[in-house]
């Protein structure tokens, strides 16, 4: 085995310990520049004052469009963008349906209450016809108190007369 093909790479030693030896220096140069290189310093140094404005919407949603600049000068009430009005119409939408929709249960109440007071009147109806029939028979009860011992009496007499007749009526029948 030749001793100067030893660095494993098939190449002659002497140019293997070149390949490290220039590997060595790059490692040192690279370690050498990033040692000595420095932050760039600030130019100036101070305090920075600034106004600070808030900027909302009257209502919440997505922007579809955003005209301003950064620095441009708005007047109150300018308009900066406007919002996807998608929502805020399903959202009117929905409010008035349920407007209709209570106004019609509105409306089946006054019937459903008219209905109701028709059947109270009717009701009211009944009973004072009740009262009244419930005067008259009481009255009809009264009077038939009143005659009840001179309507036995008549009853007793015409029942002695029916059968005094029957009598009468089966004796000459008999006879016959």
């Amino acid at each position: 085995m030749d001793r100067g093909r030893d660095s494993g790479f098939g190449l002659p030693r002497a140019t293997s310990r070149g390949i490290r030896n220039s590997r060595c220096a790059l490692v040192v140069a690279a370690v050498a520049l990033t040692a000595c290189t420095r932050a760039p310093q600030p130019d100036a140094y101070g305090n920075v004052e600034a106004s600070e404005v808030i900027v909302s919407s009257e209502v919440g949603g997505q922007l579809t469009t955003f005209t301003v600049e950064e620095g441009q000068t708005l007047a109150r009430g300018d308009k900066a963008g406007t919002i996807d009005p998608t929502q805020l119409s399903l959202q009117r939408s929905q409010a008035v349906a349920q407007r209709d929709g209570a106004s019609s249960r509105a409306g089946e109440f006054t019937s459903q209450f008219q209905v109701l007071m028709a059947q109270r009147d009717a009701l009211q109806a009944q009973h004072d016809a009740a009262s009244a029939q419930r005067g008259a028979l009481q009255a009809q009860l009264e009077v038939a108190r009143r005659n009840h011992p001179a309507s036995a009496h008549r009853a007793r007499t015409a029942t002695c007369l029916a059968c005094r007749e029957d009598r009468h009526r089966n004796c000459s029948a008999s006879r016959i």
